[in-house]
């Protein structure tokens, strides 16, 4: 029996000492960026494009560089040529096509600073096949990756922070709260020092983080609105009640899974693939192995929200609950597994982060984790068994129905049309209960001319065919005014810039 044991615990450390990692699924917020409403929102600045180029390069590092990654068992890819600086990416079924966009997947929100943010890193994550020379002084061999963007109306998956009346609602009820009115008072000689020296600012604490945006951007790129010099320990405490107040914006209290549910639908959806190849043993299976979303800080913040990890002491240190995440910051869900040909899969999830290109990856623990079981030994400290982690996820993932419901949107033309389509099948049902429905051949059931109206069936389907087609023409026209509207008064909201004092989740 002991005997039996040994061999059995000596399977089980071949097996996590061969641990693979089978998928990263990455959210990484941009980087640097001026305060222009030029096409495409604020551009990423050459300082954003370097950060997000190093983030790239760290990147690389751990998951795609076999001479690097292998300490770690966080080797996506074992089979670039050594002799290459860097993994190939091309067409699938080429010699240069190792990674494609059958394995591989780059999004980013339908912005400049997302999509610049999302080019500077793939620059340095398949960097040049051929780098620079002292005689060559240009790269060439440049491995073009698309990045996908994601449309501002209906991208619940980065930007449902900007589009959740739901959730701005429950921020103004917290703006009147004790807590927030408290840190109004001990704020306000602070706050009142700044618009003295600054003619028609709106220095209130709702719109603090624009006030502190403005004098950071500038203060350090020398770009964006002049704002005055402010001494160093100043500077610091506007940062710090910057901080505060974004931080807690994002509490789980008040983001529930509003913020993230459409991304946790979108990442257990990827997992699930990458589960189904690795059970499968089938050699090279195909499916996505990097997805990558170039985002912001309150899409990572709307995760660790949705998580509840503010309420996890196991977290209770965690550097984004005191700051937000640093610029070109990224968070990392890594699927592990285990195994060999004719066993099944041993699976486990972890999620890390890296706070800005010069830091080191560090765990973020889950709350599905179980300290030293197997999900840990295979993965590492924080990680939980995929199992665990669906079931702990599953919950609070959201399709679209479902966040237009839960948000209360009524903007997006999704949940426009979600909403005009239950209205039609509501009237449609209210006909059917006077036996007046409209079958699939637009006619009117047998017997539905009674009433002593003296119409065939024929024409009681061609008016219940004409008031549908009434009422959805004039759905039509609303929805055009409805978006024409919308639209000017976004225009009119960047327009009025810093001045205007927005209390709701800024866009950053």
């Amino acid at each position: 029996m002991m005997g039996t044991r040994v061999v059995f615990a000596l399977l089980l450390i071949a097996r996590f000492a061969s641990a693979d990692l089978l998928l990263a699924y990455s959210i990484e917020r941009h980087g640097a960026r001026n305060e222009s409403d030029a096409a495409g929102g604020p551009t990423l600045l050459p300082e954003g494009q370097l950060q997000a180029w190093k983030a790239g390069a760290a990147y690389l590092a751990r998951y795609l560089n076999t001479s690097t990654c292998s300490a770690d068992n966080t080797c996506l890819d074992v089979k670039s040529p050594a002799n290459l600086p860097g993994p190939e990416y091309g067409v699938v079924g080429t010699v240069n096509g190792t990674w494609n966009n059958f394995n591989s997947l780059f999004r980013a929100s339908a912005l400049d600073r997302t999509i610049m943010t999302a080019r500077s890193f793939l620059d340095a994550v398949f960097p040049p096949i051929n780098p620079p020379t002292p005689t060559q002084y240009l790269p060439d061999g440049q491995q073009v990756v698309p990045v996908y963007s994601l449309p501002e109306d209906g991208n619940t998956i980065t930007r449902a922070y900007t589009a959740c009346p739901t959730y701005d609602a429950r921020l103004l009820d917290w703006y009147q709260s004790d807590e927030f009115k408290a840190k109004e008072a001990e704020s306000a000689p602070l706050r009142d020092s700044i618009a003295a020296n600054v003619s028609g600012l709106n220095t209130s604490l709702t719109n603090w983080w624009n006030v502190y945006d403005g004098f950071n951007v500038y203060r350090t790129y020398g770009v964006g609105t002049p704002m005055p010099d402010v001494d160093n320990q100043t500077f610091a405490q506007m940062q710090e009640l910057a901080y505060w107040l974004e931080t807690s914006k994002m509490r789980s209290n008040l983001t529930g899974n509003l913020l993230a549910g459409p991304l946790l639908a979108d990442l257990l959806a990827y997992l699930g693939a990458a589960q189904t190849a690795a059970i499968s043993n089938v050699l090279d299976a195909v499916y996505y192995r990097i997805v990558h979303l170039s985002a912001h800080y309150n899409t990572q913040l709307g995760i660790l929200g949705a998580f509840a990890l503010d309420q996890l002491p196991a977290a209770a240190n965690l550097t984004w609950f005191k700051k937000i995440p640093s610029l070109a910051a990224i968070m990392v869900f890594e699927l592990h597994g285990s195994g060999s040909d004719g066993i099944p899969q041993s699976l486990a999830v972890r999620l890390v982060m890296q706070d800005g290109p010069a830091a080191n990856y560090t765990a973020i623990p889950l709350p599905c984790a179980t300290a030293g079981d197997g999900a840990e030994a295979l993965a590492g400290p924080g990680a939980c068994t995929l199992d665990a982690f669906t079931q702990m996820v599953q919950p609070l993932a959201m399709n679209n129905s479902q966040w237009c419901d839960a948000c209360a949107n009524t903007g997006m033309t999704m949940c426009q049309l979600q909403t005009a389509a239950r209205t039609l099948a509501a009237a449609n049902a209210t006909l059917a209960a006077n036996g007046l429905a409209i079958d699939s051949s637009g006619s009117a059931p047998a017997g539905s001319s009674g009433s002593g109206s003296g119409l065939s069936d024929g024409a009681w389907a061609g008016i219940l065919v004409g008031c549908i087609v009434a009422v959805s023409a004039l759905f039509g026209v609303a929805f055009v005014a409805y978006r024409r509207r919308l639209l000017k008064e976004v225009d009119q909201a960047r327009l009025s810039g810093m001045q205007a004092g927005a209390v709701l989740p800024s866009a950053v």
